[in-house]
């Protein structure tokens, strides 16, 4: 554990090491930064071989990179840094198995880290080991651009997962490539990046979210702690008689919890199996034609929503659940396409390629946000987008 005094002292150099920063001088922009790996070592980025990934697959990714690379760096900007040194770093790897859909492709990334300049207690110009601004260039990373509403249970499941429309916004398309709503550029191949997420495929999630067995273990486990506790080591039949008695009331203690909550745990487990019953008769029933339709889930995104005398929403066992398009409080549920890239290429084709600022203005002045902005706006789309491949 931390002493305070240790406490102290970090928070002290935190707090330095930002200020020292902010009070730099305006001059300190025009002096020459370098162009380094991540290490700082002046010359081409270092490639992280984050797969184990034969040497053909990392060097036709890192060529790739590369090239994207000499486009970025094209950019006035990056090209002489004045104010910071700019590290630089390539990493390649391959699409996780256990995120779904699955990905059947290779994916890489350069990461641009600005290291602001400083002039040290000694008057002497260094950059900061720290960055807090820079720009990632993403290719193939298809997944990550998504959020994901599951919460990971979709991957536990083996589903696709799933977002809600209303969340992933873009707000632009005009200029040969996609905008959202974070600020993320994105250069496609031309095909769809999410399709409508089924009813029936909803209708599967919510049931294998129900976890029946999980709910039943519980039980017995409180169960077996309640056949514990009722015996004493010794062998004496633990009672009530024994409140106050030192050498069985913490049994006694454990005893009646265990009663309480077995209660709780068997309402849990008629509760679920209600739900699943009443899940699976409405997945064995749905209609064909109903299928493949867009699902809508119930959330009532009213602050002001009627409650009952406990300020739990009255409408609180609808929420999360199926849904239809009419429903005012039905919300779009949509995947990521599975059928994005196209199969037929090699796994090293370049497919995708997104544009991410990354930026944490708590750290970071705000010329270092303009230079990200600069380059973001500078790179050359239509170069970029003539790297992609069909």
């Amino acid at each position: 554990m931390f002493s305070r005094t240790a406490i102290v002292l970090f928070i002290g150099c935190c707090t330095i090491t930002i200020l020292r920063s902010q009070a730099q001088p305006n001059n300190i922009l025009s002096v020459p930064g370098k162009i380094g790996n991540y290490s700082g070592k002046e010359g081409p980025p270092n490639v992280l071989n984050n797969s184990g990934l034969d040497v053909v697959t990392v060097n036709t990714m890192k060529t790739y990179m590369l090239k994207i690379n000499g486009v970025a760096e094209s950019c006035s900007d990056f090209q002489q840094p004045k104010g910071f040194d700019l590290h630089v770093q390539i990493s390649v790897d391959r699409s996780s198995p256990y995120e779904y859909p699955v990905q059947h492709v290779i994916t890489a990334d350069s990461w641009f880290a600005i290291h602001e300049l400083y002039k040290n207690e000694n008057g002497k110009t260094v950059a900061n080991e720290e960055t807090g601004a820079g720009l990632f260039i993403k290719a193939n990373c298809f997944l990550k651009l998504f959020p994901d509403e599951s919460g990971g249970a979709c991957d536990e499941f083996q589903l696709p997962r799933f977002f809600f429309k209303r969340n992933f916004v873009i707000k632009d398309s005009t200029g040969g490539y996609l905008v959202l709503e974070n600020g993320t550029r994105i250069i496609t191949n031309g095909r769809p990046l999410y399709i409508a997420y089924t009813r029936e495929q909803y209708l599967q999630f919510l049931i294998k979210e129900k976890v029946l067995e999980e709910q039943k273990k519980a039980l017995q486990d409180l169960k077996d702690m309640k056949e514990r506790a009722a015996t004493a080591p010794d062998g004496h039949k633990v009672t009530a008689a024994d409140e106050n008695n030192e050498k069985y009331s913490y049994m006694l203690v454990i005893l009646n919890n265990a009663g309480k909550n077995i209660t709780a745990a068997q309402n849990n487990v008629s509760q679920v199996q209600q739900k699943l019953t009443a899940l699976n008769a409405q997945l064995k029933n749905i209609p064909a034609e109903e299928k493949h339709k867009q699902a809508y889930m119930y959330f009532n995104t009213d602050a002001y929503a009627e409650k009952d005398e406990n300020g739990k929403a009255k409408d609180a066992d609808k929420y999360f659940e199926l849904t239809t398009e009419s429903d005012p409080h039905g919300m779009a549920v949509c995947t990521p396409n599975p059928a994005y890239f196209n199969a037929a290429l090699p796994k090293t084709s370049l497919q995708l390629i997104a544009i991410v600022k990354d930026v944490d203005t708590r750290f970071v002045q705000g010329p270092y946000i303009r230079i990200i902005d600069r380059v973001s706006d500078c790179i050359d789309y239509k170069a970029l987008k003539s790297m992609i491949q069909y």
